[in-house]
């Protein structure tokens, strides 16, 4: 007999199903031995504002033949708690939740349903592989209208930048849209970089909405879970962009790949509420009034994949940037760098030029040479807001971008709105002829 744990604030308890031989109940003589899920209460940190519940069952053997009507079970008893259950989770980790756990008196209702093409339970490699492809007529006849039954979750393993991460999570909901699922992004491993917020383990929670909240209601994500109808996945080949405007091999980034960049982050991206608020504090406090310039100049350890970035001198720096001002009537600029030195020479510059300079108080690493997401001396979370409070300031608060090559500035083409114009360092000045006037409203979500 099972009875739910009793949850504890600010921790919620979740029963995990794992098989372990059902002891021997005299009053249902007929019912084999065969195994049946035995709750474990999960304690994880909660979650805002998404709250998702897992579950995760282990493997069943084979139905037994049917045996005759039992007697009813009695009534639940004390739970205890399985050693071999608590390793067994040891290493898995999950989506908080904040919906109690449905309670059953009788242990054979507790079996999960039987698997299919269209259920998965519990981690799963190679989750991708088991994605059912959906026809095209029925994609052609409901066309973005019918929202996803399924759900897919990212748990990243990809030690690089946030913003590298970030890219891989755009190829992830890109692919979750075209194959009918919402997506889960889990930033909550030992493996990863950066730490999440005080209270949040999930790095991409502190500053983002879950995707699968935004195109989903909170019932149908619950209701996916509770019936296996969802996907595991640590896999990090999904890369939106396909390093355009990254990688210096690759070039630049196409008007056409920006535009379904911008639409998919209109449709998946949303802030976290306290993030958002602490952005437009800082958007008001730092950026002087006028047309500015935003700036990204990525330096350190980014030789290998763009030399180029590092054969720009301070003078061809400031030349291009005082021409790119005058050729988008720009009077300021939004300066930008993982180069502390660099940075601190072209503000000088800049506003010895007659432009209005303003900066971002990021943290750096004191070697030029050094990106700061490998810098172990930083705090942790602390230079993964520097990086998204930056990345936001230059696509929301800015009127265009003038960039070298960089996952960052490729995240601000994306995150920015439709008339926004941006270039890099190696591209024929140009005027633009477009309304490049920032749209506050969409400040929160893009």
């Amino acid at each position: 007999m099972l009875t739910s744990m009793p949850m504890t604030s600010p921790m919620t308890s979740i029963p995990i199903a794992l098989a372990r031989p059902c002891p021997t109940v005299s009053s249902v003589p007929s019912v084999p031995s065969v195994p049946c899920p035995v709750s474990v209460p999960m304690t994880i940190p909660s979650f805002e504002p998404l709250r998702l519940p897992i579950s995760v069952a282990a493997p069943l053997r084979a139905p037994a033949p049917p045996a005759p009507a039992a007697p009813a079970a009695p009534a639940p008893g004390p739970l205890v708690r399985s050693p071999v259950g608590t390793a067994a989770l040891k290493n898995f980790a999950t989506v908080p939740v904040s919906w109690a756990p449905v309670e059953c008196s009788d242990p054979r209702m507790l079996r999960r349903p039987e698997a299919s093409p269209h259920t998965v339970h519990g981690p799963w490699p190679d989750a991708w592989n088991l994605i059912p492809r959906r026809d095209a007529a029925m994609r052609a006849s409901q066309p973005g209208k019918s929202a996803p039954e399924k759900v897919l979750i990212w748990r990243c393993r990809h030690p690089h930048g946030l913003f590298s991460m970030f890219s891989l999570a755009l190829g992830h909901a890109d692919t979750c849209e075209r194959q009918g699922l919402g997506l889960i992004v889990d930033w909550s491993s030992s493996e990863l970089l950066y730490r999440g917020s005080p209270g949040e383990s999930n790095v991409w929670s502190a500053f983002f909405q879950q995707p699968a909240d935004l195109q989903m209601t909170c019932e149908a994500v619950r209701q996916a879970i509770r019936s296996g109808r969802y996907l595991e996945t640590t896999k990090h080949h999904a890369v939106y962009g396909r390093y355009r405007g990254v990688i210096q091999d690759y070039g630049g980034i196409p008007l056409e790949q920006a535009a379904h960049g911008r639409a998919l982050c209109r449709r998946n991206i949303a802030l976290q509420p306290r993030f958002q608020e602490k952005l437009e504090k800082t958007m008001a406090s730092i950026l002087t009034p006028g047309k500015r310039l935003a700036v990204h100049i990525r330096r350190s350890d980014k030789v290998v994949e763009a030399a180029a970035n590092f054969e720009l001198s301070d003078e061809k720096l400031l030349q291009r940037i005082v021409a790119q001002c005058s050729a988008w009537q720009m009077d300021g600029v939004f300066l930008c760098s993982d180069d502390a030195s660099l940075k601190k020479r072209l503000t000088r510059a800049l506003d010895a030029a007659g432009l209005h300079v303003s900066t971002y108080d990021a943290t750096l690493p004191s070697e030029a040479s050094q990106a700061a997401h490998f810098d172990k001396s930083l705090d942790s979370y602390k230079k993964a807001e520097d990086v998204v409070m930056e990345a936001f300031l230059m696509a929301k608060g800015c009127h265009g971008l003038l960039s070298t090559y960089s996952n960052v500035s490729a995240a601000v083409v994306y995150l920015s709105s439709d008339g926004f114009p941006y270039t890099t360092f190696w591209d024929p000045v140009e005027a633009n002829d477009q309304d490049t006037e920032p749209r506050p409203a969409t400040l929160g979500q893009q």
